[in-house]
């Protein structure tokens, strides 16, 4: 018998069949993108320089292609395990991330990922949980609906210095409030949600070496950043042309890559994107 000729009729067969192909880390691997998102407004029209702003028409395209092309998503811990332990995941695996806790998560982002079958992983600043009672009922009911709920901290601090004249970090803020926002963020999204919080997120990308040990101390196994490099200039992209933008086995899991998808980012940027590795601006 032709094993080779059937290994090939049984891959394609899956392949075509809707049914998720399984891979380990090898030397054809791209790795995992992780897309992070943050407000997607119902505004057809958004300025090119809006940051961290994408038009839900754009958003839509994005996910339709992802599904199209035959995308996975998978959550922090399935990441976490593949390029930790090189545990199997879907061959085209993507993280889709959303910072801030925007209403359009809920409003917008929620109904789409349900849409296309796809789970999301939403960084959640607990603060406003705190004091919106609509806001923490909203995030516990798509944790309920096996969305991917992690810590954004208590209050959004620039927790390794705010901005100075051309985006160099100032001050960082003290131990203290540091170890507040890290570890009380954690304690209530456990308390409220009734899961293990183990990953969070830079907000602003503001983090040194200093951070990085406290929060591995407060019981975080992950630490995703803003960008695909580790930068200390919040106005720095990160991006660098030849670069792969993409986590794979094996990488430390306290510096996560993730790309930045805004308004800015067109959709023939996107499809390179995903098809590279590289986001190269127009």
């Amino acid at each position: 018998m032709n094993y080779r000729f059937l290994f090939l009729l049984i891959f394609i067969l899956l392949a075509t069949s809707g049914w998720p192909i399984f891979v380990l880390a090898g030397k054809t691997d791209p790795g995992v993108p992780v897309l992070l998102y943050h407000r997607i407004t119902k505004d057809r029209e958004v300025p090119l320089d809006s940051c961290c702003v994408l038009p839900e028409k754009n958003f839509d395209e994005q996910i339709d292609y992802l599904y199209r092309q035959g995308y996975q998503t998978i959550n922090s811990t399935q990441l976490y395990n593949y390029i930790t332990k090189n545990k199997p995941i879907p061959m085209k695996s993507v993280v889709l991330s959303f910072d801030d806790s925007y209403a359009s998560d809920y409003e917008i982002v929620f109904p789409t990922l349900k849409k296309y079958g796809y789970t999301g992983v939403f960084f959640a600043i607990t603060g406003d949980m705190v004091k919106n009672k609509k806001s923490a009922g909203r995030i516990k009911e798509m944790a309920e609906a096996k969305m991917d709920i992690e810590s954004h901290t208590v209050n959004h601090y620039y927790l390794g210095g705010g901005k100075l004249s051309g985006g160099v970090r100032s001050l960082t803020a003290s131990v203290l409030l540091a170890d507040h926002e890290l570890w009380d963020s954690r304690q209530y999204l456990e308390k409220a949600l009734d899961k293990k919080i183990k990953f969070l997120a830079w907000p602003g990308d503001s983090y040194n070496e200093r951070l990085v040990a406290l929060a591995k101390e407060d019981g975080y196994i992950g630490l995703f950043m803003a960008k695909p490099s580790r930068t200390n200039n919040i106005f720095s992209s990160g991006y660098n042309q030849g670069q792969n933008s993409f986590n794979v086995y094996p990488s430390d899991p306290f510096y996560l890559k993730r790309i930045n998808i805004d308004n800015s980012v067109t959709f023939e940027m996107f499809k390179n994107l995903m098809t590279t590795g590289h986001l190269v601006y127009e």
